[in-house]
């Protein structure tokens, strides 16, 4: 949350949403994410918080792309 602000504005400018992955085993990956304007808007208001995202992955220049919609994203506990 400490770079909540921060996170929005770029999202705002066109810097495109990002997903850090934490695993169990310690290891993280990072997902861009992909979807329509309702997404744009979604990772905005949610920017610095924990969630869960179902979508579809697929991998685009070297990126690991998560295309997905806000209805298939929820909030979790920290």
């Amino acid at each position: 949350v400490t770079h909540r602000g921060c996170a929005a504005l770029c999202l705002r400018g066109g810097i495109p949403a990002a997903l850090h992955v934490k695993r169990p085993d310690g290891s993280a990956s990072l997902y861009l994410i992909a979807g329509s304007t309702a997404t744009s808007n979604q990772a905005i208001a949610w920017a610095g918080e924990v969630v869960e995202i179902t979508g579809t992955v697929t991998q685009r220049g070297g990126w690991m792309v998560l295309t997905s919609e806000p209805g298939r994203w929820r909030r979790l506990e920290r």
